[in-house]
């Protein structure tokens, strides 16, 4: 999505993930919400605390866009390391098992079907604007940045599903998260 409608490549993919997952397993364990909760929650939150990261990023294009978000999953593993937080490298394990396979087969149709919605309406033509000639929706009075942060913010939902997911299917969110 980054990549094809705002011309943001992103090889942090396991930085949504790991977020999704580490979001999940702590809403699991500390907060001792249901799966079915505890996956949307991590979604919507992680997607949000993945933005606030790359916030700062949004300005930059190109392969320098890629290599700052190849650093965060990098950044965290060392962070988590080295603070011993979140379960330092043994993880944070006890997380509920969850394998309801239709439930994610209906959440990513929902995303396609949404994503698809989204990519014909007005904002999806400001997105591919963004893409194409960034200087020409800057010069129409429009703010890039707002409308990057918009597409990290859903590029960021679907990776951080998938570790909520993820984390729910082998009860255990750790380092490996952002290896992914």
């Amino acid at each position: 999505f980054l990549a094809h409608f705002v011309g943001l490549v992103s090889l942090g993919g396991a930085f949504f993930i790991g977020t999704g997952s580490y979001m999940a397993a702590i809403l699991n364990t500390s907060f001792g919400l249901p799966p079915l909760l505890t996956i949307p929650a991590a979604t919507i939150l992680g997607a949000f605390i993945c933005t606030l990261f790359l916030i700062p990023c949004l300005p930059l294009r190109g392969v320098y866009f890629a290599i700052v978000t190849l650093m965060y999953p990098l950044l965290l593993i060392r962070v988590i390391e080295a603070l011993d937080i979140f379960g330092g490298t043994d993880g944070i394990v006890g997380v509920t098992n969850f394998t309801n396979h239709y439930f994610i087969i209906i959440m990513v149709l929902l995303f396609l079907f949404g994503l698809r919605r989204l990519v014909n309406q007005d904002l999806g033509l400001v997105l591919r604007a963004v893409k194409d000639n960034d200087q020409a929706v800057r010069a129409s009075g429009m703010s890039i940045t707002y409308y990057k942060t918009i597409a990290v913010f859903i590029g960021s939902t679907m990776g951080c599903l998938a570790g909520a997911y993820l984390a729910h299917i082998y009860m255990w969110a750790g380092l490996s998260s952002f290896a992914l």
